[in-house]
């Protein structure tokens, strides 16, 4: 931590360096860790020069906006999810275990979050680390309204 209190994760927010943002969230819990001002590493990246880049993108929703996704999927907040997208998080951006956003959907019956999420191009043919894929996923739960919605789109 410098002077400013910032960590090297708020440096390379700043500069936009993705590949070394991966590598410091790999192998440290920065992600929650405030400057002085208050400032975690995702409203560097908000602050920052790399206003409409692809690495702006990358660094929006490695650092903030893609939990806030998840979360928002979890409790079917379709208005947060709808504002997410808008900024520009990927829709099948993954969690620790590779589950993607409409994995969490249809794993929790969000009827309304699979729909939103597909409406924005989400994969439907994905897996998680386990080799779940979606319908999988929904054969746990027993969401048959989820899993004909599913089979609609070529799950």
């Amino acid at each position: 931590m410098d002077s400013k209190g910032w960590t090297p994760l708020h440096y390379t927010a700043w500069k936009g360096h993705v590949k070394a943002a991966e590598c410091l969230l790999e192998c440290s819990n920065m992600k929650c860790a405030r400057d002085r001002e208050g400032r975690m590493a995702f409203s560097v990246v908000a602050e920052s020069e790399h206003e409409q880049s692809h690495a702006r993108t990358c660094l929006v929703d490695l650092l903030g906006w893609g939990d806030t996704l998840l979360r928002a999927v979890r409790v079917d907040n379709v208005h947060d999810m709808k504002k997410c997208l808008g900024e520009g998080v990927s829709v099948n951006g993954r969690d620790q275990n590779r589950w993607t956003s409409l994995h969490w959907a249809t794993f929790k019956g969000r009827i309304k979050s699979v729909k939103v999420l597909l409406e924005h191009s989400a994969e439907v043919e994905t897996v998680d680390d386990a080799g779940y894929t979606l319908l999988h996923c929904d054969a746990e739960v027993d969401h048959l309204q989820v899993a004909l919605y599913l089979i609609a789109h070529d799950s």
